[in-house]
């Protein structure tokens, strides 16, 4: 008799509902507040009931997208805002003789906030919030993500740069933090240009790829059908955390990887039966 195998798959959490319904009503300070109404699907107790996930992937989520609690409702700061925020706490730093990439106390910046004119754009629990997701463990501003973010958004605005154009326009938004092209391994494609020795950056991100590990190889060796294996696992580590297996496990599952003769890793796709 003939046996048959079903292999099972995990289906991760469906989460780009909550990522939609956050971003449809940002946070974009105290005089900018939508009608009640359009908030209730961001309430605690029925955001946890209707999004088709655990309690635990919500709450990460939430988490990793730097999300806050207000008024009893989860919402993503807007990136204006954020803007506005990072403007005003670079200059309130140079104003103090503070410098970005020193230890910072949370109180002593939220003290400068409080006692600035314009500060009431920022009440303390949001400066608190803010500071909590952008300082990293040693009580400093929190380099890459902060670079990330503006990276992004310069990004957003123009999809296609020169390295040297982009790091110049970078730079001049993080006040005394230094940005990094090795921050944005899963935001951006590198090309060389033909002719000359600069590099070309599109935008890329890793975030607008399936989820579904089929379907974002397809998409992944449809841009590039050959990559370095330090180039595309920026890529697939999203795929491999949401699915909780490990990344090699998912590269050799979807696709070749191959050695050049001076030791370089290649990946590409998976010969067609």
């Amino acid at each position: 008799m003939a046996t048959s195998f079903l292999e099972a798959k995990r289906i991760p959490g469906k989460l780009v509902k909550l990522k939609d319904w956050l971003e449809a009503c940002p946070y974009d300070g105290p005089d900018e507040e939508p009608q009640p109404e359009a908030l209730a699907r961001l309430r605690v107790g029925g955001l946890f009931g209707d999004v088709q996930a655990s309690d635990c992937e919500i709450r990460n989520f939430l988490s990793d997208s730097g999300a806050i609690l207000i008024n009893g409702c989860y919402r993503l700061v807007s990136a204006g805002h954020l803007c506005r925020f990072f403007k005003m706490l670079f200059a309130l730093l140079t104003m103090n003789d503070l410098c970005s990439c020193s230890v910072l106390e949370k109180c002593t910046i939220m003290t400068l906030f409080a006692s600035d004119s314009e500060g009431e754009e920022f009440p303390p629990n949001v400066v608190e919030h803010l500071l909590s997701v952008y300082m990293d463990s040693t009580s400093r501003l929190d380099q890459r993500r902060i670079g990330r973010f503006f990276a992004e958004e310069l990004l957003k605005a123009r999809p296609i740069w020169l390295e040297s154009e982009f790091l110049s326009a970078w730079r001049q938004l993080l006040g005394d933090l230094e940005p990094s092209i090795s921050y944005l391994g899963d935001l951006i494609l590198k090309e060389p240009v033909p002719g000359m020795t600069e590099t070309r950056l599109a935008y890329f991100p890793a975030s607008r790829l399936p989820l579904e590990p089929e379907a974002r190889f397809a998409r992944l060796f449809e841009v590039r059908p050959r990559w370095e294996l330090t180039e595309i696992e920026p890529f697939v580590e999203g795929a491999a955390r949401a699915l909780e297996v490990e990344l090699l496990d998912l590269l050799v599952k979807h696709a070749r990887i191959s050695t050049t003769p001076n030791g370089i890793k290649i990946v590409t796709a998976l010969l067609s039966v």
